[in-house]
């Protein structure tokens, strides 16, 4: 995964990688593919992957459920993220204008 690259974006760029690999007639079962994404997270997703290998088989997970919860976790983020901008920015006006 890239730094600024969204799980969309990752997985896309996956699937293209599998496509690939299934024209050269090679094959992975879903279980190496959500391995393969757990990996491939930058060390920020940390707590997240550690969360879904000790509450999820990894083996029965598929991955559609795995990127869904993914970008769960990212869009809770990036909304966090804008609340916290909010209530500075909010604090920066209330002493501005105070």
């Amino acid at each position: 995964m890239k730094d600024d690259e969204s799980i969309e974006e990752m997985y896309s760029r996956l699937q293209t990688l599998v496509c690939g690999l299934q024209i050269l007639k090679k094959s992975y079962v879903a279980s190496d593919h959500v391995s393969k994404i757990l990996r491939r997270l930058l060390a920020r997703w940390r707590p997240k992957v550690t969360a879904i290998e000790e509450a999820k088989d990894l083996n029965t997970l598929s991955v559609k459920d795995l990127v869904s919860s993914l970008k769960v976790h990212e869009i809770c983020n990036t909304l966090f993220l804008l609340f916290i901008y909010f209530i500075e920015f909010s604090v920066f006006l209330y002493i501005l204008f105070e």
